[in-house]
């Protein structure tokens, strides 16, 4: 995931507010690069003592990729996720903290980040100031969430399905044919939350089946988690990440997402029992 996603970044994005490259959006490429950060955390205390640093360093690129990309809530749920490995693996980390070197590497980050961190902030300020201008910390999600309450509104109970016609505002987006130099119209449904989403389209029942499953799934993982592999703490970790980031975000009924995958296979890797993980591992 490192490797194909980080080509997306490029200087000039943090003049216009765009990005190049592979992945040219930034809400995609931002919790693209949390999972990442998050795998290659994980993969820290397995490794040779002399690859730890290159794994590290990797995983503070993946970090600014996050941050300069601008996706606050992206931002917020690996924050939030990163709980799960500096509990579970406290021990190793206060052992880490003793050694000179880490301190040195630790030295050396915090000036590479104070020098950087301005720039990679840019589209975060920005958002922030918009927001505070409209007066509203979720502003860009509050038409879609208006949207999405509407619907939720019309049939409460089943949904309203997946084919039925929504609002304009959340689904329908102008376009310019550059050979005809006419206006053409493009569906674009914009959910805004998975949460919200699940609401809309399958109703009361279709929410409750999910937390359900959610539930189920956490009691059933988190007895033997204190002696689970590395792989599979890695999977919980970005589960729970994902589980934030459905707050503010809607992928998971929309299979060309490229979150929609990633989040599945970690929900299979957390279900999978403890004996097949750790081969993987």
């Amino acid at each position: 995931i490192y490797t194909v996603k980080f080509p997306g970044i490029s200087a000039q994005m943090l003049t216009d507010l765009r990005l190049y490259g592979i992945i040219i959006h930034g809400m995609t490429l931002s919790p693209l690069s949390a999972i990442a950060a998050i795998w290659l955390i994980f993969k820290i205390p397995q490794a040779k003592r002399s690859h730890r640093i290159y794994l590290a360093s990797a995983a503070a690129l993946c970090v600014l990729s996050m941050i300069i990309c601008g996706s606050r809530i992206a931002i917020v749920s690996f924050i939030a996720a990163s709980f799960i490995p500096a509990y579970f693996y406290r021990e190793k980390l206060r052992h880490t903290l003793r050694q000179r070197n880490t301190w040195l590497f630790a030295g050396a980050l915090c000036i590479i980040g104070a020098a950087a961190l301005p720039s990679a902030l840019t589209i975060v300020q920005y958002k922030n100031s918009i927001s505070r201008d409209a007066g509203s910390i979720t502003y860009s999600r509050d038409s879609i969430w208006q949207d999405r309450l509407s619907e939720i509104k019309a049939s409460p109970i089943t949904g309203i399905g997946f084919a039925q016609p929504r609002l304009p505002e959340s689904y329908i987006q102008k376009d310019i044919d550059a050979s005809e130099n006419t206006h053409k119209i493009y569906p674009k449904y914009e959910p805004g939350s998975n949460y919200l989403m699940l609401l809309s389209n399958t109703g009361i029942i279709g929410l409750i089946s999910f937390l359900l499953f959610i539930v189920a799934l956490l009691r059933s993982s988190i007895p033997g988690i204190a002696s689970a592999s590395p792989l599979r703490l890695s999977a919980l970790t970005i589960f729970v990440f994902f589980l934030f980031h459905g707050i503010c975000e809607g992928w998971l009924l929309s299979t060309g997402s490229a979150l929609f995958p990633i989040f599945w296979l970690a929900v299979s890797l957390v279900a999978t029992p403890e004996k097949k993980t750790a081969r993987l591992s």
